[in-house]
């Protein structure tokens, strides 16, 4: 697993403005995101001696990009020969360094040569199928375990006995280049993105009811919604969000307008139902008309509630279910002043029935095995609120050195693998319970 060098102070690398090379900026299956990162590791690398900075700090510079998504650009970006990624080791084990291929220049020349050559003839259709074909007969010459291009250039041959040179790269580009296209003749511009983000845009119409419907045209014409739709989900796809990720929102806002008994949300409440434009970014002079109470008035997106999964959306949206009748009240409260103590949070609605069950469920199991745990002078079998805290230490021992893998919500508290497995396992490690059982 790739390591982040801790020691590199985030403030110590100041990059300035960046430039990006053609060869970079030419490459139609880039992302702006992965365009404008490699601008700002070509600078930490030449200020720095490489770039060892975090995916945290990657993802402030090219304008708040969770860590997740730069760390998907530098494996593209790694993927297209642009960059290399190296582990070393290090005093706190491996770390992680990042450098630009001296060689890029040279295997993107074919490209760059070709757009300066044809971008003032060809309308944008077919200069971005040209430019396309280019670059996939880039990557198959230099497909991994393919000679470098700085050996080709000396003369040497790949395994397969033929040279390979940033020369003899030839494509017949008249091979791609459609006939009859003028100026006045050409379509619209197909971006890389766009065909995405129009599928999305149809997915979002698919989902139907509460969903609002629109239309992509009229009389032959393009919507301002739907241009406007399509710039903001071209927008998030651009910071790295994945097709199937904002499918997934899609559906999760639709359940949560589709669900009224167990969300906030009403179909009925300006800012709640909403467009897929306003989905994907909300309007700010209809964010700032929205009444303090409105649950819409400080989101940023439903889009980007949505695309922080279900579990978020019930802690933040979700209604408080009906209370169980508590049998064990001084159980439950023990148990939870105890789950907060050990540094625990419960901030979801169902939280408060998971106590309530667990405290339940723990009487139960003492009952049916109260002979077989030892306890000491300061406990006792028939007060279950002296002993309640080893629902928690089971937990802990469960997750022990492993803390950060694990989210851990007072659910685990009543799962039935608590009281068949780790329970058990934690009282038996401690010689509490009896270990033939």
């Amino acid at each position: 697993m790739e390591q982040e060098n801790p020691k590199i102070e985030q403030h110590e690398q100041r990059p300035g403005g960046i430039g990006i090379p053609g060869e970079v900026a030419y490459n139609c299956f880039l992302t702006q995101t992965e365009k404008i990162l490699f601008g700002y590791l070509q600078n930490l690398d030449r200020t720095s001696k490489h770039c060892w900075a975090s995916n945290e700090y990657l993802g402030k510079l090219v304008g708040g990009v969770v860590p997740r998504v730069i760390s998907r650009a530098l494996k593209n970006l790694q993927n297209y020969s642009y960059i290399t990624i190296e582990l070393i080791p290090s005093r706190q084990g491996t770390s992680r360094v990042i450098a630009i291929n001296p060689e890029y220049t040279i295997i993107y020349k074919p490209l760059v040569n070709t757009y300066f050559e044809y971008a003032n003839e060809l309308e944008a259709t077919p200069l971005y199928e040209l430019l396309s074909t280019m670059i996939n007969k880039i990557v198959e010459v230099h497909a991994p375990g393919q000679t470098s291009p700085a050996e080709n250039e000396a003369g040497q041959t790949s395994p397969e006995g033929r040279t390979i040179s940033s020369t003899n790269i030839n494509i017949d580009l008249n091979k791609y280049i459609p006939v009859g296209i003028s100026a006045d003749s050409a379509v619209a511009i197909p971006e890389p993105l766009y065909k995405t983000a129009e599928d999305l845009f149809d997915y979002w119409n698919m989902i139907g009811e509460p969903l609002l419907s629109h239309v992509k045209e009229i009389k032959g014409k393009p919507t301002k919604l739907f241009e406007t739709a399509i710039s903001r989900i071209k927008g998030e796809l651009e910071r790295g969000y994945t097709k199937a990720e904002i499918a997934e929102a899609m559906d999760l806002y639709h359940e949560m307008l589709d669900n009224p008994d167990l969300y906030k949300l009403r179909i009925n409440y300006i800012g709640h139902r909403v467009s897929i434009s306003r989905f994907m970014k909300q309007d700010r002079i209809e964010k700032e008309a929205l009444k303090t109470q409105n649950i819409a008035k400080n989101i940023d997106s439903w889009f980007w509630e949505c695309v922080q999964g279900k579990e978020y959306l019930l802690g933040a949206y979700g209604l408080k279910p009906a209370a169980l009748e508590d049998p064990y009240p001084n159980v439950t409260a023990r148990l939870k002043s105890i789950w907060k103590q050990k540094g625990f949070t419960n901030s979801r609605p169902q939280d408060e029935n998971c106590f309530i069950k667990a405290s339940g469920l723990f009487v139960d199991y003492l009952k049916k095995n109260g002979r077989k745990i030892s306890t000491d002078s300061t406990e006792s079998i028939n007060e279950p609120s002296s002993l309640v805290k080893y629902l928690v230490d089971a937990i802990l021992f469960r997750i022990e050195g492993r803390e950060n893998d694990f989210n851990v919500t007072p659910g685990w508290l009543c799962h039935p693998s608590m009281f068949e497995s780790n329970l058990p396992r934690y009282l038996k490690h401690h010689d509490i319970l009896d270990r033939e059982n």
